[in-house]
């Protein structure tokens, strides 16, 4: 099966890999954007288990 044809298929929404926007944040260079990403990733994460640890006292509760 020949795929030579595919590469010259132009993407109609304009879409080029040569960047990625993480965070609202336009990252060219590969090494950069995986970094970025892990980084947003362990906030969410730390941000998650801050808030899973935190007793919460609750009132009005009926048996």
């Amino acid at each position: 099966m020949n795929n030579s044809g595919v590469k010259n298929i132009k993407d109609s929404t304009g879409y080029r890999d040569s960047y990625v926007i993480v965070n609202g944040k336009r990252i060219e260079n590969m090494e950069e954007a995986i970094n970025v990403t892990k980084y947003s990733f362990q906030v969410v994460a730390n941000n998650m288990n801050q808030a899973l640890t935190q007793p919460k006292v609750m009132d009005n509760v009926e048996y």
